[in-house]
């Protein structure tokens, strides 16, 4: 648009005289752009000065983040770990799985039993390692995966870890990241108000 109107302007001048008023309005237009052009971005300053600021907060909710994970994975872990050694451990908590099909995909059956090939295998794709526990208790409150698939084998081995892993998910869904949200949002209300706050004593000093 600015390239336009210069373009525009060199045009009327050469022609004639009488296009000054259309070169003044012409002017006046790309004055009002520019401006336009400066509150777009003094909210993209704002925007980028937020994310600038927000970083130590976000290392230190990711630090958060993953020590929460990182117990409950231990736990989950673990649990694995000692049911893949023993399937059949005589804990009056445990489920007893059903008997294995032939044609059966672990988790391909909407139902809480597994049988005890569906539910080995179900626990070394999930809780192979401390790592892969992490990132399936990431992915089960991230939209990563389907929280269900997760809880299902370990319903299967134990009410124990069952309802650790729901604990887990309600600390996280409900309670850390509204927090951190909240964080965040204040955070981001503080620099706008401080942004405007300069914005006001340099308007005075301008006047």
């Amino acid at each position: 648009f600015l390239v336009l109107s210069q373009a525009v302007e060199v045009l009327l001048e050469s022609s004639s005289v009488g296009g000054i008023r259309t070169i003044r309005i012409l002017r006046l237009v790309r004055t009002l752009r520019v401006v336009r052009l400066f509150h777009f971005f003094r909210e993209l300053r704002m925007m980028v000065v937020c994310i600038f600021n927000s970083l130590m907060s976000l290392f230190w909710a990711m630090t958060l983040l993953l020590t929460v994970t990182y117990v409950f994975a231990i736990l989950c872990a673990q649990g694995a770990a000692t049911w893949l050694r023993d399937p059949n451990p005589g804990n009056p908590s445990s489920i007893t799985v059903l008997g294995a099909g032939d044609a059966e995909l672990a988790g391909a059956y909407q139902t809480d039993l597994l049988s005890a090939d569906g539910l080995r295998q179900q626990l070394q794709v999930h809780f192979e390692s401390l790592l892969r526990t992490m990132l399936s208790l990431m992915m089960a409150v991230t939209g990563g995966c389907d929280w269900y698939q997760i809880a299902k084998p370990l319903m299967n081995m134990s009410y124990l870890y069952f309802s650790a892993f729901i604990f887990y998910v309600l600390l996280i869904v409900l309670c850390i990241m509204n927090v951190l949200s909240a964080l965040f949002v204040e955070m981001a209300l503080q620099i706008k108000d401080r942004d405007l706050l300069i914005q006001a004593e340099l308007a005075k000093i301008d006047a």
